[in-house]
């Protein structure tokens, strides 16, 4: 028969090519990592909590019960829902929490004092705040006064009372330098550890008077560093009204050497370590280095999950993880290592009658090789779109084919299964079909994406009604309409995705056998398997140049049924 496919010699008894590859996914076998206890809320507007903080509808034991600092009032009447420090009376507003860092960013109104044209207070606003275990961060924030004749008071109550101020004078516009704040319009001073609550006040030396036109009002305030930079907009309208102050929180009254002797109530899990806070009279529980999450509960850092790490199989383990490779194929399964490759080559025998199947094995590299002289040349049988395929004598002296090739002619059942049964071929034949027919590559990653697996390419076709869009003008020009429009009914139904819908083998045999004989049977087993002209259209081989073509298949014969 030469080289060509002609699929109108198709036998009962040939062996089909089913085409196995090992799908490699990444699969995590270990959940994300938990921050608040089983059953407790971690949310609350835009604000995200963990444990030991917890909500007021969620439970006591959501959050540390020894103290009240840790429940978080979310006050859902707002859209979104508002989040306050222990009581909605507080007035406290919360913006974020840090298991890591351990602080808390909250709002804090400034203190204002102003003045009308002649010079008589307009208005007056004098601060004040109370945290009862938490001080305010002496690193993180900065006390600044804004005004042309302004002087600012912050009190604070650590150990003992405590005072700081800075003063801010300036007669002109012209003084005042943008993004300065050495107290020519802005003043600012640091502040002193261990605060836990604070007052602010301001006021002025002359009410204003005289820079009351730039300058009528006088503010300070405690604000996050970084968060202010001053202008000279800013001396005539301040641009806010409330400013974030971060909050420096520990588990409260205890230090590490204390907090450890009492097993019930150290808060310190397993795999984290204690550290004295700085900043306040507590201690703080901090994640030891491989271990991620929250170090008041049982947690490890799942780098499954964060860094992904794996091309195959990755199994999260304390401190670190191990990557392997699914059953089927071998390597390291890492990224940046050997990957995966197959290992096992699943392969089909079938019987020399009625093309029915005698048995099924999994058949191990090794013996693949030993098989095919190690995939010597010299076992091909041809190669092409489907793949290479090779011809193999196994242990019990039986002759059988091995293809290795692409993604495409695996038949949906199986891949979802993993059992062959008598239809896969049927599904795999309806692929080459729908290749001969179109001209296309069952799989091809140059074509768009809704036109990459030609089996769903050509279903989506048939279902449209733009089939012959589709269909290799070569065919249409030297082929039968009807006769292609059978050829394609026959592929679709080969095609469908159940196996209990798919004809059997024999059926696609004895139709295809039905179509030759309408093509003059007698006359192309004359010409010893030249082509009759009036199925050329269909029933020749693809030898376009078009690197998405089909190309130098493997041959097949057809012969009459027995």
């Amino acid at each position: 028969m030469g080289e060509s496919m002609l699929l109108h010699r198709l036998p009962l008894r040939v062996v089909l090519l089913l085409y196995i590859s090992v799908a490699l996914f990444s699969i995590v076998t270990a959940d994300i990592v938990q921050t608040t206890k089983p059953g407790c809320a971690n949310r609350c507007g835009n604000l995200t909590l963990s444990y030991p903080f917890g909500m007021n509808n969620t439970g006591d034991d959501c959050y540390f019960e020894e103290s009240n600092s840790f429940l978080i009032f979310c006050d859902d009447s707002t859209n979104p829902p508002t989040p306050y420090m222990f009581d909605k009376s507080s007035n406290i507003t919360i913006v974020s929490i840090s298991i890591e860092k351990h602080e808390i960013s909250i709002m804090m109104f400034e203190a204002k004092d102003c003045y009308n044209s002649s010079g008589g207070s307009s208005y007056k606003n004098d601060p004040s705040i109370y945290l009862p275990i938490f001080p305010i961060s002496p690193t993180k924030n900065k006390f600044i006064a804004v005004g042309c004749d302004t002087y600012a008071v912050f009190r604070g109550r650590c150990r003992s009372q405590y005072t700081t101020g800075c003063l801010s004078v300036c007669e002109s516009m012209l003084d005042v330098i943008n993004g300065s704040c050495s107290g020519i319009g802005c003043c600012e001073a640091s502040l002193p550890r261990d605060a836990n609550q604070y007052s602010i006040s301001v006021t002025s030396y002359r009410n204003h008077v005289g820079i009351w036109e730039f300058n009528p009002c006088g503010y300070a305030f405690v604000a996050e560093d970084g968060f202010f930079n001053f202008s000279t907009g800013d001396l005539s309208n301040p641009p806010f009204g409330a400013v974030p102050i971060v909050v420096d929180w520990s588990i409260p009254n205890k230090k590490c050497d204390d907090a450890n002797k009492n097993t019930t109530t150290y808060m310190c899990q397993e795999n984290s370590n204690c550290t004295d806070a700085e900043n306040g009279n507590g201690y703080q529980c901090n994640c030891l280095e491989g271990f991620q999450g929250n170090p008041y509960l049982q947690n490890d850092i799942n780098e499954c999950v964060i860094s992904q790490p794996c091309i195959g199989l990755c199994t999260n383990l304390l401190g670190m993880y191990n990557c392997s490779c699914p059953k089927g194929s071998q390597g390291d399964g890492r990224k940046d290592g050997k990957g995966c490759t197959p290992i096992i080559h699943e392969k089909r025998l079938l019987s020399e009658h009625e093309g029915s199947i005698e048995s099924a094995r999994i058949f191990t590299d090794e013996e693949l090789k030993k098989a095919t002289d190690h995939y010597h040349e010299s076992q091909i049988l041809g190669q092409g779109g489907q793949g290479t395929v090779y011809l193999g004598i196994l242990p019990n002296n039986m002759l059988t084919t091995l293809v290795q090739g692409t993604l495409g002619y695996l038949d949906p059942e199986y891949l979802q299964s993993g059992q062959l049964i008598e239809k896969s071929d049927v599904y795999s034949f309806g692929v080459v079909l729908a290749e001969l027919l179109t001209g296309l590559r069952a799989l091809s990653f140059k074509r768009a994406e809704s036109e990459r697996n030609l089996s769903l390419y050509f279903a989506s076709a048939i279902k449209g009604e733009r089939l012959f869009e589709i269909i290799d003008p070569r065919v249409l020009n030297e082929g039968n309409p009807e006769e292609i429009k059978e050829v394609v009914m026959l592929a679709s139904r080969c095609l469908r995705v159940k196996g209990e819908d798919q004809p059997t083998m024999k059926e696609v045999a004895m139709e295809l056998e039905g179509l030759m004989k309408s093509c003059d049977l007698e006359e192309a087993e004359q010409l010893l398997g030249e082509r009759s002209s009036k199925c050329d259209g269909i029933l020749k081989s693809n030898a376009s140049g078009n690197d998405d073509s089909i190309s130098n298949q493997v041959p097949f014969e057809i012969e009459s049924g027995r």
